[in-house]
């Protein structure tokens, strides 16, 4: 809702952009939401979780490590590099006056 404030007040449309926004927003967030646990579980299936099913055959514990490692990347280090990122590319930009009055 800020960005679409901004850009009202910055180029002084006679409509906002809000459905562009939101538009393309889901263009991307959509699909992401969709194929995400697609991913994840081929990801981990390279480190053998599909044998963590197997209940006719005790598999050995030590096999497990990579899957372990492969499970902490995805849940530790993936989100941690993302917000890098994400912290990285917005950090030239600024909300602060986005809440003025004068915006209408």
């Amino acid at each position: 809702a800020d960005i679409i404030d901004a850009d009202f007040e910055k180029y002084s449309r006679r409509s906002p952009l809000s459905s562009m926004v939101f538009g393309t927003n889901a263009l991307f967030t959509k699909p992401a939401q969709s194929l995400a646990p697609m991913l994840v579980v081929t990801i981990l299936n390279q480190f053998g979780y599909e044998n963590l099913n197997n209940s006719s055959v005790q598999p050995d514990p030590s096999l497990f490590l990579g899957l372990h490692d492969a499970m902490f990347s995805l849940v530790c280090l993936a989100p941690l590099c993302l917000a890098v990122i994400q912290i990285v590319a917005w950090t030239p930009y600024s909300i602060r006056t986005s809440h003025v009055a004068s915006v209408y």
